[in-house]
């Protein structure tokens, strides 16, 4: 069955089976050592079981195990139901749906979970957002603000009605109520309307100059102006130097992977699966949250941005979803299932 949930998953390496990749080619691109013989990169490591050049060379595993040239991944949290993951330089942050809470916690396993913030548990606030201090998020009726470090949350923006999914830039927060996307500085003032969209959210970008917008995918000016875009149905994009990816969802049930020009937007399908829970793109590469055709058959996959080499990161996981990515890093959680949040190596 097809899954509308939102953008990411995790995974645990207890109890499940993951799947280890042929091990990788030594080309440059692919790992952090020094380039000989054709573009081959060579460094003194046994890449077939060292973690930080596993499989390549400067491929860290994220605290994976490296195992025949593959990373397997690693869990940071585990229980409740966390949505919506978001990462700073040196922390992950996520809302659990089961208590109502937001949460954070470094991305490595060394460190604790601190609660940011305790709302109403069963309440579903969208995508949250960082910028270097504050994390910020929406009630049912208001636009706030939580300090990283434990302490008191405040309001931004209140008087507001099925508020939700905030992004922020440049000073200010991006957010949905019902049909309108709107912004409002970070100290209260100037709140405006950006567009109106139907149903707008679950997911804002901000990707400057622009705002892409779910859950019909259209892209309009941050300052307000004409929409543009395939009006296709999602609820998760990436947009990356060149290029947007999204999921669309298909009468059929299926999900296409879709590559979109940045100038034009013009939608090509790369590949399509029977579900999906997540997108993260770089320049070179897509990363996705494919759920496979049973519960437990979901996996971790990377592909080029053409769709071409499929490759398997983890599997054996319930409908990773909530996909977020760093430099070196795919970050997820299993928010329908056991509540796991992991990590596995790019």
């Amino acid at each position: 069955m097809q899954w509308r949930g939102a953008l990411f998953l995790f995974l645990s390496t207890s109890g499940c089976e993951l799947f280890l990749s042929p091990r990788e080619q030594l080309e440059g691109r692919d790992g952090g050592g020094d380039s000989s013989d054709g573009g081959v990169a060579t460094c003194d490591a046994d890449i077939t079981h060292d973690e930080k050049n596993c499989g390549a060379c400067g491929r860290d595993c994220c605290e994976g195990k490296c195992v025949s040239g593959a990373c397997t991944p690693a869990q940071l949290g585990l229980g409740g139901e966390p949505r919506s993951l978001t990462l700073d330089d040196t922390s992950i942050y996520w809302f659990d749906r089961s208590d109502g809470t937001i949460r954070g916690r470094p991305k490595s396993q060394v460190g604790q979970e601190k609660v940011i913030y305790t709302g109403t548990s069963g309440l579903n606030i969208g995508q949250i957002a960082v910028d270097g201090t504050s994390v910020y998020f929406t009630s049912a009726t208001a636009v706030m603000r939580a300090p990283k470090i434990p302490g008191t949350a405040t309001t931004i923006r209140g008087g507001l009605t099925n508020a939700g999914s905030a992004a922020v830039h440049d000073g200010f927060v991006y957010y949905v109520t019902g049909s309108e996307v709107r912004r409002v500085r970070f100290d209260g003032s100037g709140d405006e309307l950006i567009t109106t969209l139907a149903n707008a959210g679950p997911a804002l970008v901000v990707a400057p100059p622009s705002l892409y917008l779910t859950p019909k995918l259209v892209r309009v000016p941050l300052l307000g102006g004409s929409q543009e875009g395939p009006a296709f149905d999602t609820d998760a994009v990436s947009v990356g130097p060149n290029d947007v990816f999204a999921l669309q969802f298909l009468p059929t049930t299926r999900v296409a992977v879709v590559r979109l020009d940045l100038a034009t937007l013009t939608p090509t399908t790369i590949t399509e699966v029977d579900g999906a829970g997540g997108i993260a793109a770089d320049g070179a590469r897509v990363w996705l949250g494919d759920f496979g055709t049973t519960n437990g058959d979901g996996a971790i996959v990377r592909y080029d941005t053409d769709g071409k080499n499929r490759t398997v990161l983890a599997t054996g996981m319930p409908r990773p979803s909530y996909l977020v990515a760093d430099e070196r890093c795919i970050y997820w959680s299993n928010p329908y299932n056991d509540g796991r949040i992991m990590k596995v190596a790019k």
